[in-house]
């Protein structure tokens, strides 16, 4: 491990690398519990990835150390909403897919990222841009200038 890893956009021929990343996440979390689940996960984000990315409705950034490995990574996705006082562009993001290797963690990497996606939001005219932390990664969103507002309610449809 050197210096701050390089951080970077991801382009479609980093999928694997997001792919890999993403699912290490969900493992961490406990939310991949057989191996048929991880496999099909990965099946279904190889093809999210592949339709998503390359007309931009999925944007990817990654870390690399000295090596050129991916050490980290984040993603943003933008949705078009009606304007609302505050946002009179409706534009808003939604940062997800933040991910940093376990033996990285602590050296500023997920701020790396965080700074990277945050300027090209500013750039893209976003007006808000929304997530949903764990309890390890609010700090970073907090120092960054997130602030917890209402709770969220999810239904999945089936």
């Amino acid at each position: 491990m050197g210096a701050m890893p390089t951080i970077r956009r991801a382009t479609i021929a980093d999928q694997g690398t997001l792919i890999r990343l993403r699912l290490a996440l969900f493992r961490e979390m406990g939310e991949v519990p057989t191996e048929a689940d991880e496999h099909a996960l990965g099946a279904a984000l190889e093809h999210y990835f592949a339709t998503e990315m390359p007309p931009g409705r999925f944007h990817g950034w990654l870390a690399l150390d000295d090596a050129g490995e991916a050490v980290g990574c984040g993603g943003l996705v933008f949705a078009r909403k009606p304007p609302s006082h505050g946002n009179h562009s409706g534009c808003e993001a939604y940062l997800m897919n933040m991910y940093t290797l376990p033996v990285w963690r602590g050296r500023g990497v997920a701020g790396g990222i965080l700074g990277a996606i945050l300027a090209f939001a500013r750039e893209s005219g976003v007006g808000a841009v929304r997530l949903h932390a764990t309890e390890r990664g609010r700090p970073i969103y907090e120092r960054a200038g997130f602030r917890s507002i209402g709770t969220e309610m999810v239904m999945a449809i089936k």
